[in-house]
């Protein structure tokens, strides 16, 4: 129905007169533009969430009077801005410890307390980190030097322990910052294990050179250790392809499938009589050969037993040799048992001198003149 369909004046039922009709127009319902904007934006972010308004509905909290649209939007808005606020909530910096609890010193110790030892040291630990320790710089640096490699552990490790000790000392005032550099060096070439191959090489060569940083020798270590358990690991692998290559050398080969063997008794052919015959004839020589040289060996025994009631005289080997020509002289060679020159031990026919023969020996053992020395 228009304004056109309806008549401008109407009759009174009284029959007074005329009454006249107004008639406004309809005003459709506007949606104000920061309205408009703000459910595109919350449309749009529900679609990247993967979310609609009926999941929202879930936050809402029911009410028994109808909830106008400007209500609807209210709480939504309040609900995403608590919900983001969670979110958000940054982690604590502080240390993780466990609440603790009080200590009844009741024995047995009652159920859901612990038990002392648990209880002190956790503790001693919170006040040590927050206050400090107790100990004097002297007892520290003490600690300090009794504090050794233990077996198993690295040297990486091992220094950062001392550092931490170190740095202990230094805020009870008992190091200065320039020496802690030469302290912490000689302790590590101290305390380090003597078959560790890391500190063998700082133990070489820290004398040398300015005492390195924490930050230069803890990055030495470690790439001294990389680089020994890369070899280590090159080794393994190698050891394991040899062993592989020496285990398939001893598979023994399976026969190709065939017809089984036949088994021949010795009665069924005479030629593995023929070979047994002349497997015997073979064992009576053996046996033969055997008691010809228990022989031999018995005579020489005896003959060496009787040169031995004889007083020798000078080298017996040389006197063995007496019918062979004599040796020539050789300047480049010592004799081992006089001490003289240009023969050789099985040679001489002079008298022991053993020491004529270690001061030739010591001779020939000094290094030269230009040496450099050890490298």
């Amino acid at each position: 129905m228009t304004k056109v369909d309806i008549p401008e004046q109407l009759a009174a039922g009284d029959g007074l007169g005329l009454w006249v009709v107004n008639v406004s127009e309809t005003q459709h319902g506007h949606v104000p533009g920061e309205i408009e904007g703000f459910q595109s934006k919350l449309l749009s972010f529900l679609a990247n969430e993967g979310k609609t308004i009926a999941d929202v509905k879930g936050l809402l909290s029911p009410t028994s009077a109808p909830i106008t649209a400007l209500d609807l939007n209210t709480q939504l808005v309040n609900a995403i801005s608590s919900l983001v606020e969670k979110c958000q909530v940054t982690p604590a910096d502080g240390p993780g410890y466990r609440k603790l609890r009080l200590f009844s010193g009741v024995k047995p110790t009652p159920l859901g307390e612990e038990e002392y030892d648990s209880w002190a040291e956790q503790t001693t630990h919170m006040l040590e980190t927050a206050f400090g320790t107790t100990d004097s710089a002297a007892d520290l640096m003490v600690k300090f030097r009794q504090t050794f490699q233990q077996g198993g552990e690295k040297l990486s490790a091992y220094l950062l322990r001392l550092d931490k000790l170190l740095h202990g000392v230094y805020r009870k005032g008992g190091i200065e910052v320039a020496d802690m550099n030469q302290v912490r060096i000689e302790q590590v070439a101290r305390g380090a294990l003597s078959n560790d191959l890391a500190a063998i090489r700082i133990r070489l060569t820290y004398k040398l050179k300015p005492p390195p940083s924490f930050t230069e020798l803890l990055r030495d270590v470690r790439e001294e250790e990389e680089m020994l358990l890369e070899r280590s690991s090159v080794k393994t692998v190698a050891v394991g392809s040899r062993v592989e290559c020496s285990t398939a050398s001893v598979v023994p080969v399976q026969p190709a499938s065939g017809p089984p063997p036949v088994s021949v008794t010795p009665d069924s052919d005479p030629a593995i009589e023929s070979l047994r015959k002349d497997l015997q004839g073979l064992k009576n020589d053996v046996a033969r050969l055997l008691s010809a040289s228990v022989a031999a060996s018995e005579s020489a025994t005896q003959h060496v037993a009787q040169s031995h009631h004889q007083k020798p005289s000078g080298n017996a080997y040389a006197h063995g040799k007496e019918r062979s020509p004599k040796p020539q002289y050789r300047a480049d060679v010592f004799c081992y048992r006089c001490g003289e020159d240009g023969h050789f031990q099985r040679e001489s026919e002079n008298p022991e001198n053993l020491r004529k023969v270690n001061q030739r020996l010591l001779k020939t053992r000094q290094p030269a003149g230009n040496f450099p020395g050890a490298q």
